[in-house]
């Protein structure tokens, strides 16, 4: 530690050297307070919307709490998650640029940055208002959502959410192509026994049984989602296609008119 002191005041006895260090303080002091030149980023999901600052710490954050959603994909711990945005914004605000610094205390300290559910502190929607998203990602808990949160932030899927994303594809759709096997690993062999009975029930014709083996591995896939994984509620395919944006008439003009007289001025989208 004397050490160390030592080599500073001998650092600062050169004039040259003194002028490096206040330069260097006053570079980081310019920064500091030049809040409108540094870049936040956010992350709104069904709960609020999350502060990150730009410095090492608080984009490792970032990359923490997204990550933590991919491991946790299809947990009930995400009951209720339909969609997941991410903002990057400048501000002269100090609240929220103070709230941005303090991301850190919503994580582990040490190792792998891992998000603590119960210290984060959520900030209202109203935040982003009017921003446009960098990216966003629908978070049905299904395959294809998954593949495609992973995808657009660059993330690892763990070995558990891959299997669990093949079988909500089988749950779907049935086991009608041999690459689906492929995917699953735990429970290739029941499935691969499911696949050959209706292979060999197409091949005579008997539509009736491969149908209806059909319907088996989706009822087997519905099953393992529930009981060995717990996954968390999902919007089936056919309930998915016949939903419509809140800003499209459900039942004709003459309902919304109705709705509108009853409830007043339609919320606003964010």
């Amino acid at each position: 530690m004397w050490a160390i002191l030592e080599k500073t005041e001998q650092l600062l006895d050169s004039p040259d050297n003194r002028k490096i260090l206040e330069a260097y303080h006053a570079y980081h002091e310019k920064r500091e307070n030049a809040l409108p030149e540094r870049t936040l980023s956010a992350v709104r999901t069904d709960k609020g919307v999350l502060l990150f600052d730009d410095s090492g710490r608080g984009l490792q954050c970032l990359e923490g709490y997204l990550r933590y959603h991919a491991d946790r994909y299809f947990s009930p711990e995400l009951h209720g998650l339909e969609k997941l945005e991410v903002y990057h914004f400048s501000t002269s605000d100090k609240g929220i640029s103070d709230a941005a610094k303090r991301c850190a205390f919503m994580f582990t300290p040490q190792g792998r940055r891992e998000f603590v559910p119960q210290k984060a502190r959520y900030q209202p929607d109203s935040l982003v208002a009017g921003l446009h998203p960098s990216a966003g990602c629908p978070m049905h808990a299904d395959g294809e959502a998954f593949r495609r949160f992973v995808k657009t932030f660059g993330l690892n899927a763990t070995d558990e959410a891959n299997e669990i994303a093949a079988l909500t594809g089988i749950r779907a759709r049935g086991l009608s192509d041999p690459g689906q096997l492929e995917k699953v690993s735990v429970h290739r062999a029941g499935f691969r026994s499911l696949y050959e009975r209706r292979q060999a029930c197409l091949e005579r014709n008997d539509i009736v049984m491969y149908r209806a083996l059909g319907q088996a591995s989706m009822n087997m896939a519905e099953r393992i989602l529930r009981t060995e994984y717990k996954v968390r509620e999902h919007v089936s395919p056919i309930q998915g296609k016949g939903l419509k944006p809140a800003s499209e008439p459900l039942a004709g003009k003459k309902t919304i008119n109705r709705r509108k007289k009853a409830n007043g001025t339609p919320k606003r989208r964010i």
